[in-house]
């Protein structure tokens, strides 16, 4: 009677630790899912937050692009108007006020301050991986890496303006020159016709030295039609496409 009561004993306490066992796994399950799903929403709402930071600075990206474009396009048609101007000067004689103002307008290098710093961050912390879509990764990858081409773009034709100002210093009077080179780019239509027309000199009027400076600003026009026409709008869309995607994720 004594063994038989010890055995029953003994099963009961082996169902009771797998019963306890069983619970605490169940617990420890049950915990790991919750912590999961936690950490599911968590990532979620920080990706939603990083979207919207993105969003701004894609939007801040393709106002730049604009501005750029605009102030590109004065530099373009001011290159024009130098060489019809140089291509029509006699030595002797005294220059409008024009060339003063488009040998300004036609030497600026408008740089395109990219929006950065939210992708660094994300990169940087590992945060990247809050973005669950592929795609969307991808695209995000190249449009950064783009921008980093088109500032090598942008680096090399700044060169060739400054190697433009060092010709453009030897020909213009610096009296006459101060009078146009406070306008900004922007206010190039709306500039005093008692300026543009009027009679000046060259501190320089070498043909030779004229001819210098019309060239290097014609050498710059390549690239500059190649953003204006190609890479600026590209990347315009690809903003634009980016925008769409993450509003559509977040």
């Amino acid at each position: 009677m004594e063994v038989h009561a010890h055995t029953h004993t003994e099963r009961k306490k082996f169902s009771h630790y797998l019963w306890e066992f069983l619970m605490l796994f169940l617990a420890v399950f049950c915990g790991f899912i919750a912590e999961n799903i936690r950490e599911h929403l968590v990532e979620n709402k920080r990706a939603a937050q990083y979207a919207k930071v993105l969003i701004q600075d894609l939007v801040k990206d393709t106002i730049e692009l604009n501005g750029d474009i605009h102030d590109q396009q004065i530099a373009l048609a001011s290159t024009d108007s130098i060489g019809h101007i140089i291509e029509k000067y006699n030595s002797n004689d005294l220059i409008t006020g024009r060339f003063y103002y488009f040998s300004n307008t036609s030497t600026i290098a408008p740089v395109v301050a990219w929006n950065k710093s939210t992708l660094i961050q994300l990169i940087q912390s590992g945060n990247l991986r809050y973005f669950h879509n592929q795609e969307l990764v991808n695209k995000l990858s190249y449009y950064y890496a783009q921008a980093d081409y088109i500032t090598i773009i942008v680096e090399n034709d700044r060169l060739k303006r400054d190697a433009s100002i060092v010709i453009r210093n030897r020909i213009l009077d610096h009296s006459t020159f101060t009078g146009f080179s406070t306008f900004y780019t922007n206010q190039w239509l709306q500039m005093p016709d008692s300026l543009m027309n009027k009679k000046t000199k060259l501190a320089n009027s070498n043909k030779d030295l004229l001819n210098e400076f019309a060239n290097s600003l014609e050498s710059r026009k390549r690239t500059l039609n190649l953003l204006i026409e190609s890479v600026y709008p590209q990347m315009k869309s690809l903003a634009t496409e980016l925008i769409g995607l993450l509003k559509e994720e977040y």
